[in-house]
């Protein structure tokens, strides 16, 4: 009886576990939606990350000359 127990209460308590430690997503940043931009418009591909934990990627549009940009996000004292 007692390892009938212990057989379905570990599976349990893995999936349990697996729930509580799903991670989340967050927005860091929303690019402008106005045509012309200067930060960028209609971010692309993926994001590259440097040995300092900053983040560098790409956009389609917006900028100086409405070509696009790239953009680096950095860590700040709040996050």
């Amino acid at each position: 009886m007692r390892t009938k127990f212990w057989i379905i209460l570990i599976p349990m308590l893995i999936l349990a576990a697996g729930v509580l430690a799903a991670p989340t997503e967050s927005t860091v940043y929303t690019f402008c939606s106005a045509p012309n931009c200067t930060d960028g418009e209609v971010p692309q591909a993926g994001l590259i990350a440097d040995s300092a934990g900053n983040l560098y990627g790409t956009t389609e549009a917006g900028g100086a000359n409405n070509q696009g940009t790239v953009f680096e996000l950095s860590h700040t004292e709040n996050g």
